[in-house]
């Protein structure tokens, strides 16, 4: 499927990046990341690379998904909305680094400009149903 093929490439260029920080949207689309990566022979390096960055989670469903995955997470958001975790890390500073955002279905496009404006190089992710 070409949702599938996009989720590869998406995620292959995340593992290359080897991102400083990452935020964890929702619980279906780590589920669902960790999947596909799986079925495509790279889950141990997706987690590998997830385990070596700092995880945010949106909400309690996110953070038990990651936790599920084997993955830690240092901040959850008190709201469970992207914009108070893109506060978070805006206020920990973001210039030079490189954040993926595992994004849903609703993308909040001016929350990904705030990590670019701020000086932060983006890589996003949409897993969807497969």
């Amino acid at each position: 499927m070409q949702e599938d093929i996009r989720l590869i490439e998406d995620t292959e260029a995340i593992i290359a990046a080897r991102p400083d920080l990452c935020i964890a949207t929702t619980a279906y689309g780590m589920r669902r990341w960790c999947e596909a990566a799986d079925s495509f022979g790279i889950g141990e390096q997706l987690l590998e690379t997830l385990g070596a960055c700092r995880m945010f989670v949106r909400g309690p469903k996110a953070r038990g998904a990651v936790r599920a995955a084997g993955l830690a997470d240092v901040g959850i958001s008190s709201d469970e909305t992207t914009a108070t975790l893109v506060d978070m890390l805006l206020a920990e500073g973001v210039r030079g680094k490189t954040v993926a955002v595992q994004l849903h279905g609703y993308t909040d496009v001016r929350q990904l400009e705030r990590l670019r404006m701020s000086g932060a190089t983006v890589l996003t992710v949409t897993p969807t149903a497969g």
